[in-house]
């Protein structure tokens, strides 16, 4: 609680400020932005509004700003228009370019998003690999040519823009693929890729490298062309070695997970983890009898909810101690019927391999999943179960019941 009284002295002194000099921008500023970390989004886009109006030198950060604010509102096209006129102003706005981008994302523009993607290596905050050689983003013939593709940002990414691989392949080229360690025994099998390696190894030789996330601008990706198709095929034998763990008294096996994993060294994202995650105690209406429920949640402090829910300690199996790495999960996974998620990997993992997902998804959706949609031209077999305002949780938990009753 310490640090949201802290916030709260602190828009007290702009409020102070602001009482003594009304023409005085740059504490709307920054009052706007210490109320957004307290999520009174109402007000503080009536804080930027306040600051445009005295129409500042540096107004373009105002409009990013309140861009940003819009887009968390889902006011997305609103959102656009304010990232609009900050880059007529200044064109090299890479933070304001980037979240351009995802608006563009959001609302399906692939044909100009994706390139507008690619100024997320301009801001100060990404961090990126400074490689040698040439990067690659689909210009050059890569016929008989070495591409080194190297894992960026999450697991559920690289879960996600790995089947690019074979696309690469296609091509004609020599694919290398760069994981995390939990990925390399899962997509060592993965179509297209002649060589993998993980954190710590040493890279091959390469004639072209490319990012992850830059493939969709390589391959030039518009919503018809996605590369879809079941990708991610588990290993038959620790299928077989989970099997026995699942219960067959003719019941649905599903499996859950309710949080994502926590980023200690990404601050930035800790704010949607949070509205991304629903505490273990709001699933207690999906305890039903027709379903048996496994835990597929890994991770602290998600996994000591499960130890101190007694509502759930009883009634959920946990063979998670058994799941060392992706491949476990995916072989334990096809063993199930149904995966009802969080945005997580497991969600990525589990709708890559063609099982049926039921996703409970945040009101201010991540871009991959595109507005108002209740399905994913990514992976057929998702279902999006959508907040209808932020932080409702109640409705989707009750839809998600309504439809496990009916299975």
């Amino acid at each position: 609680m310490g640090s949201i009284h802290k916030i709260e002295e602190e828009i007290e002194c702009y409020d102070t400020a602001l009482k003594h000099k009304p023409n005085f921008p740059e504490a709307y500023n920054n009052k706007g932005i210490a109320l957004q970390k307290l999520h009174r989004m109402e007000e503080t886009l009536a804080n930027y509004e306040a600051g445009i109006k005295q129409n500042p030198k540096g107004i373009e950060a105002f409009y990013n700003n309140r861009g940003l604010v819009l887009q968390n509102l889902m006011r997305v096209e609103e959102a656009l228009e304010d990232y609009n006129k900050a880059i007529e102003i200044d064109p090299n706005l890479a933070d304001c370019r980037f979240n351009r981008s995802l608006c563009l994302l959001l609302l399906g523009k692939y044909n100009t998003a994706w390139e507008e993607h690619e100024w997320r290596f301009n801001r100060k905050v990404y961090p990126r690999r400074n490689l040698p050689g040439t990067l690659w983003l689909g210009n050059e013939d890569i016929q008989g040519k070495t591409l080194f593709i190297h894992s960026e940002q999450g697991l559920g990414d690289m879960l996600q823009f790995c089947r690019y691989a074979k696309l690469a392949k296609e091509k004609g080229a020599k694919v290398i693929l760069a994981v995390e360690k939990p990925l390399i025994k899962l997509l060592s099998t993965l179509e297209g890729v002649d060589e993998i390696i993980t954190t710590g190894d040493k890279i091959p030789n390469y004639d072209y490298h490319i990012p992850l996330m830059s493939l969709p601008y390589a391959f030039r990706t518009t919503i018809d062309t996605i590369p879809h198709g079941i990708y991610i095929k588990p290993d038959p034998d620790l299928v077989e070695k989970f099997k026995p763990m699942l219960l067959d008294n003719g019941k649905k096996n599903v499996g859950i997970v309710w949080s994502g994993g926590f980023r200690p060294d990404q601050p930035e994202v800790w704010a949607v983890n949070e509205r991304r995650n629903i505490a273990l105690s709001k699933l207690l209406p999906l305890k039903l009898d027709n379903i048996n429920m496994y835990s597929l949640q890994k991770g602290q402090p998600a996994e000591s909810e499960l130890d101190n829910c007694l509502g759930w300690k009883s009634r959920m199996c946990n063979h998670t101690s058994h799941l060392n790495d992706f491949a476990d999960t995916a072989a334990y996974i096809w063993n199930l019927d149904l995966v009802i998620a969080v945005d997580t990997s497991t969600a990525h993992l589990a709708a890559a391999m063609g099982k049926e997902v039921w996703m409970m998804n945040r009101f201010d959706t991540c871009w991959r999943w595109m507005i108002n949609r209740t399905d994913s031209p990514w992976y057929p077999t998702l279902k999006i179960y959508n907040q209808p305002k932020l932080g409702d949780w109640e409705s989707v938990v009750e839809s998600i019941r309504q439809d496990l009753i009916k299975l």
